[in-house]
């Protein structure tokens, strides 16, 4: 099946939500993100005021994934897939697009305590450029930088 990135709406954000909470809870099944929620669809407001860049993945019409960036810093705020999806190359297609969008760099930050997703960014061209804690979960997390190249994009 092919993958299809298109410019997110305002009608994606409830699905992105669920998306959102439905990969991050099968990630870290310990952790109540139901309160987390409201931040999450507060930042995919803000991609109708130009802060972010959401983008989101389809396959055979179905949304199966975004990416949420910061326009000003490449920040890559948030990707999401759902879980069933994992391991199809919606990630990969995600995280291609997200380079293409933009200036040559992003950032993300990733829990220390996902080394599949560390793994995943690493074959992606990021390197771990720092570490930090997470102001949501107090979870150490990596800082991953990825500078684009002609040959890399």
């Amino acid at each position: 099946m092919s993958i299809h990135i298109r410019p997110g709406s305002p009608s994606d954000h409830a699905m992105m939500a669920e998306i959102w909470q439905a990969a991050w809870s099968e990630t870290y099944p310990g952790v109540n993100f139901t309160k987390r929620r409201a931040l999450i669809e507060e930042q995919l407001r803000e991609a109708e005021t130009g802060r972010y860049r959401l983008r989101v993945a389809e396959m055979s019409g179905a949304r199966v994934g975004f990416t949420l960036v910061e326009k000003h810093s490449g920040l890559l705020e948030i990707i999401a897939v759902i879980p069933a999806r994992w391991g199809d190359g919606v990630s990969k297609t995600l995280i291609e697009d997200a380079k293409t969008q933009s200036s040559g760099h992003l950032t993300l930050f990733v829990g220390q305590g996902n080394p599949r997703a560390v793994r995943f960014y690493h074959k992606e061209g990021f390197e771990i450029v720092g570490q930090g804690t997470s102001p949501h979960s107090g979870q150490p997390t990596f800082r991953m930088d990825w500078n684009g190249s002609p040959s890399m994009r």
